[in-house]
């Protein structure tokens, strides 16, 4: 009989949201443990804190590095529970994630295989649009994506998708370098006017 599900986060960042939606069961118990956590955890699910939430609910903790997320009913056999997990950047607040809508703004994630090197900064700010409140000559940008305060000079031009698909338009948005080239699956929002339709990549 398994007692409990888990998910592996890597490179999971302080306050990042996890939304988690599971269906057959109307609650369930919660936690993001570190490996020493999840050790103790295994052998006694009380050992940690976790918190008690219904269906698409969103957890999230004020720690760093990789993580595993845990979630049980108290001992229960959870066989025939399945459970979808997605992670969110701790800009967002929860009606915003829940509801899928922050008005203003559009809800990206990184698109996989594109450049990760930086280079397209300069294609974003170029096409830039000039109501944009991005100011790259400041000497500090926060990032959208993880939402840490860093140097412009580390500052990337980041390849996003709008929305749950992968199979979107191709735009730029800036982003730390760090989100950039981890293209972790997070979703953040960025203000629509901030989002630059990328060129071909054959002509990256």
């Amino acid at each position: 009989m398994v007692t409990y599900l888990y998910y592996k986060i890597s490179g999971y960042i302080s306050g990042e949201r996890i939304l988690v939606k599971f269906g057959t069961v109307q609650e369930m118990n919660f936690a993001i443990l570190t490996d020493d956590e999840l050790k103790s955890y295994v052998k006694d699910f009380k050992s940690v804190q976790r918190v008690k939430v219904p269906s698409s609910s969103t957890v999230f903790r004020e720690i760093e590095g990789d993580v595993t997320l845990v979630c049980d009913i108290d001992g229960g056999d959870v066989d025939n529970i399945t459970a979808s997990v997605q992670r969110y950047s701790p800009l967002l607040s929860d009606d915003e994630i829940l509801n899928g809508v922050a008005t203003g703004f559009s809800i990206v994630r990184n698109a996989n295989n594109t450049p990760s090197d930086g280079s397209m900064i300069k294609y974003w700010r170029d096409n830039q649009d000039q109501n944009s409140n991005i100011d790259l000559d400041k000497t500090t940008f926060r990032c959208p994506s993880c939402g840490k305060l860093v140097s412009t000079s580390k500052v990337h031009g980041a390849h996003v998708t709008k929305g749950i698909s992968i199979f979107n338009t191709l735009y730029l948005t800036p982003t730390c370098e760090s989100c950039n080239t981890s293209k972790t699956n997070r979703l953040f929002k960025v203000e629509t006017i901030d989002l630059v339709v990328a060129p071909p990549l054959s002509n990256h």
